[in-house]
């Protein structure tokens, strides 16, 4: 596969040790005969290197059915779905706007939940009939330690977006990913999180204009996201948490912080008449079963969604997840049908945006 290389690099700074310390051993199905292959859209970078370890091996080890993986934006993901493309069969973690929308217009397959061997489809915590959330997770701010203190650092969106107070080059999400972009510009503003929704785009906009000469990067993919923050690109970061966590755990002089963070679930789906689906279909039902949420949230620190992979967690483990219930109270929850219903217009206005700078 062509991510061995660094694969392997990734199992050799301890993934087997982290899982077996959290979660226990895995255990292993004797592999059953060459069973074809399911292509899925995928984020990238580390995600795909936990995924494979904590998942994608041992579902093709039991199956013998290849798991190929194909990164690539959402953007993209979405114009193959719509064009009825047999590219890739399912998207994997994929933003629930985006869900909401394909399964609105007609373009994914149901899920068969009656077909579920591995997985109680009651100890779910998000589903429909065309889309099931595989992890739950939280954009949140990080900060480089060797520019900022735990004591002096921004603590909210209104800190980040004051370029003078704490200088540094930033980075934020692309428009695409729905991931906080708009939201965080209001809080900056002053907006409660209670009122955000239905988003003032206007305003929103105005605050992204005030700070864009400080972003170096809106990124479209997390992998990029990550990488400016590991090499030192940025000093303020607004990302996905697990990414952050992850880079932590490494050592890297980043910290989190949570207040005003975005909840969020990303989903499993299944293209419309896909070549492979019945296999994506094998692939959820093992990916969402507790001891394979446990093991991906030992890598990640993403959030399991199946509510008995908890059990199988340390205390610690737990700790690092955006859904830990310590963080409600300073946290808040994106509205993915606020996003499915305005993501087409407010591409445009981005594009425009963009164009002039």
């Amino acid at each position: 596969m062509k991510s061995r290389v660094s694969r392997r690099r990734f199992l050799d700074s301890g993934v087997r040790l982290a899982v077996a310390a959290s979660v226990g051993p895995f255990v292993f199905r004797r592999r059953a005969a060459a069973a074809g292959r399911v292509v899925l859209r995928t984020f990238g970078g580390k995600v795909d290197e936990a995924m494979r370890v904590a998942v994608w091996d041992p579902f093709t080890k039991a199956s013998g059915i290849e798991v190929v993986p194909y990164p690539m934006p959402l953007a993209k993901f979405r114009a193959l779905a719509e064009a009825r493309s047999a590219e890739v069969d399912m998207g994997a973690n994929t933003l629930d706007s985006v869900a909401l929308s394909l399964q609105r217009k007609g373009f994914l397959e149901p899920i068969n939940y009656k077909a579920f061997t591995h997985t109680n489809p009651e100890h779910l915590a998000k589903r429909n009939e065309y889309m099931v959330a595989s992890s739950a997770y939280s954009y949140a701010m990080a900060y480089s330690t060797e520019s900022f203190s735990p004591t002096k650092h921004p603590r909210n969106w209104t800190e980040f977006w004051d370029t003078k107070v704490f200088p540094g080059p930033r980075t934020l999400p692309d428009l695409q990913l729905a991931a906080g972009l708009l939201e965080f510009a209001l809080l900056a503003d002053g907006v409660p999180p209670s009122k955000l929704y239905p988003l003032d785009v206007d305003r929103a906009f105005g605050m992204l204009t005030r700070i864009r000469s400080s972003v170096k990067k809106f990124y479209e993919t997390g992998a990029i996201a990550e990488q400016l923050v590991a090499t030192k690109d940025v000093v303020l970061a607004s990302i996905s948490d697990g990414r952050v966590v992850r880079l932590m755990d490494n050592k890297a002089p980043v910290a989190i912080e949570r207040t005003q963070q975005q909840r969020m679930y990303d989903y499993h789906v299944i293209l419309k008449d896909s070549p492979n689906r019945e296999n994506a279909q094998k692939l959820i039902d093992y990916d969402l079963q507790p001891d394979r949420q446990a093991a991906l949230a030992a890598l990640t620190a993403y959030g399991p969604t199946n509510k008995q992979a908890f059990k199988a967690m340390r205390p610690e483990l737990v700790r690092k997840i955006a859904s830990n219930p310590e963080y409600d109270a300073t946290s808040f929850e994106a509205n993915p049908e606020w996003w499915a219903d305005n993501i087409q217009k407010l591409s445009e206005r981005w594009t425009q945006w963009r164009l002039q700078g």
